[in-house]
């Protein structure tokens, strides 16, 4: 892994790119080069070329949740690594 993964802090928001979906429940997401493949605990729909950001929910394991602000009340939904 890169540096910049590794420095990751709890609560710290990132952005990805979504690379590919594998089925309906995981998909590849490219963080500053490196690809992770991400368990999709939502019911959204997520398209390759899409960029969304991810909060640090936890850093042994690696895990995130999708930070969305496009709605008036601001939410997560959980998506781990």
């Amino acid at each position: 892994m890169k540096h910049r993964i590794q420095s990751f802090q709890l609560g710290q928001v990132e952005q990805a790119q979504v690379v590919e979906a594998v089925g309906a429940e995981f998909f590849i997401v490219n963080f500053y080069g490196d690809l992770l493949r991400v368990r999709n605990g939502t019911k959204k729909d997520f398209r390759p070329g899409e960029w969304i950001q991810l909060v640090v929910t936890s850093i042994y394991p690696l895990s995130f949740q999708l930070y969305e602000t496009s709605t008036k009340d601001s939410k997560t939904l959980d998506i781990r690594a």
